[in-house]
């Protein structure tokens, strides 16, 4: 059965010198079919009379203040797909706009590659849309703020050269940051063979993926230090991410892919447990429900959620990494890391999802049951043909896990 065409409204506007937004866009590509207007009011007039799955949108709306676009979108129109373009100079707005889009493109884009992210974007569509999950992010006020310190990192790596130390001293702009990332990259954990003092010396080590997704996440947890809530340890939940992060990009190297894919779980695997601190931070009582009910009931944290919230924590952190524009198969790993067998057949052949899958159930069932079998999404292992090769993962895991 052919697949319906995806209908959306597009708001033209100035790129730069040489480019229109339309030209990036996938204006008739297979299953897509793009329209576009000059103006907020005529999108917004065209979503309420017309046919349309959602908007695209720049920043700067003509005729029309952004926020109040995107607003009057999601409320009017809430079942309406809302999509930004973002120039290089405007990832400081993106939380502006937070909860308010499902997801960023960067400007300008080759329509080719565009096509792919509109694809997924719509085959998330109806997990970010969800209700409960729009309800509960809403009510959210201790979130994580605009990464400023990792999108300067990737400002300074679009720019390819070989001076370590400029990108130390991006790295190095945050003091308090600084540290506590040193701190984390001399732990055991990482097996340096001498102590490193210098950010610069730290991205020769590990590599600039691994910084980055240490900057990240460094950011985003340190918003919780001061979070108190009786039985939850933020300080375990960063420890386990680390523990995930480490036997992700390890599973990665041993089985022989390459450094993009070994460096990206790394980052998803640091990352995965985020929609947990920030679901208990700001619903200490579901929290607490949920905490009962996994004692009392014998339910994995994911069971007990969908029960107290109708959401999983994995839904939370994968929106708010979205909405950041990460990388879409850092995202969907994120998103799908407990159940696999769950996401759409087009996201299961992502290995970053696996990696992750496989690490965080070795290492959350580590002191228990030393990762069995029962800890695996076994309908997803078997789907991939990988059955066969946990004790291998356990092997891996347990050699990255003993340098504690």
């Amino acid at each position: 059965m052919r697949a319906p065409t995806v209908r959306l409204a597009a708001v033209d506007f100035r790129i730069d010198d040489k480019t229109m937004a339309s030209d990036c866009l996938p204006l008739h590509a297979k299953g897509f079919d793009i329209d576009v207007l000059p103006d907020g009011r005529e999108a917004l007039i065209a979503l309420k009379s017309h046919a349309y799955h959602g908007i695209i949108a720049g920043m700067d709306i003509p005729e029309m203040d952004t926020v109040r676009f995107f607003s009057l979108v999601r409320d009017k129109i809430p079942q309406s797909l809302r999509i930004a373009l973002l120039r290089p100079d405007e990832r400081n707005r993106v939380i502006d706009v937070f909860g308010l889009v499902h997801q960023f493109i960067d400007a300008p884009c080759d329509p080719k590659t565009t096509v792919e992210g509109l694809r997924r974007t719509c085959l998330r569509y109806g997990m970010l849309t969800d209700l409960n999950l729009r309800r509960i992010v809403a009510d959210m006020t201790v979130i994580p703020s605009y990464p400023s310190l990792y999108f300067a990192l990737l400002d300074e790596l679009a720019h390819p050269h070989d001076d370590l130390s400029r990108i130390g001293a991006v790295v190095s702009q945050d003091v308090g940051l600084t540290a506590r990332i040193m701190r984390l990259i001399n732990a055991p954990f990482f097996g340096l063979v001498r102590h490193i003092n210098d950010p610069a010396e730290a991205v020769a080590y590990l590599g600039i993926e691994t910084v980055k997704g240490l900057v990240l996440s460094t950011h985003v947890f340190s918003r919780y230090e001061q979070a108190l809530l009786p039985g939850f340890s933020v300080e375990r939940v960063w420890a386990q991410s680390l523990q995930v992060a480490l036997c992700a990009r390890e599973l990665a190297t041993d089985a022989g892919l390459p450094k993009e894919t070994r460096e990206m779980a790394f980052l998803a695997g640091i990352l995965h447990d985020i929609g947990l601190i920030m679901t208990a931070a700001n619903h200490p009582d579901d929290y607490r429900s949920i905490s009962r009910l996994t004692k009392s009931e014998g339910m994995t944290t994911f069971e007990a959620e969908r029960s107290v919230m109708g959401v999983s924590h994995e839904q939370v952190g994968a929106m708010i990494l979205g909405s950041w524009g990460l990388p879409p198969d850092v995202v969907d790993a994120v998103l799908y890391h407990h159940v696999p067998s769950a996401a759409p057949d087009e996201f299961r052949d992502n290995p970053i999802l696996r990696l992750v899958h496989v690490a965080d159930a070795i290492v959350d069932s580590g002191a228990k049951t030393r990762g069995e079998a029962s800890d695996f999404d076994q309908p997803f292992l078997a789907s991939m043909g990988a059955s066969a090769d946990t004790d291998r993962w356990r092997t891996v895991c347990h050699r990255v896990l003993s340098r504690r």
